[in-house]
């Protein structure tokens, strides 16, 4: 991602639900939302500007309390 990012452009992510969080975990796919949540806020460390998910307000809410978290907030 970084190697995107460093390009100039927005980079978008869109790791919902894919195959590879359940090669790590072994959930089927209606119980990904955990990994999902976790690729994505990675790449948002990372650097993504835009990130498609299944389950916009888990994300919201997952990505308001990791940057609250990072600015030192409660």
């Amino acid at each position: 991602i970084e190697r995107f990012v460093k390009m100039g452009r927005p980079v978008m992510v869109g790791a919902s639900r894919k195959s590879f969080i359940g090669k790590i975990t072994g959930a089927e796919t209606a119980d990904r939302v955990g990994g999902t949540l976790a690729a994505h806020l990675l790449a948002v460390e990372r650097g993504a500007a835009i990130i498609r998910a299944h389950d916009v307000a888990f994300h919201r809410q997952a990505l308001d309390v990791a940057l609250k978290i990072r600015r030192g907030g409660t």
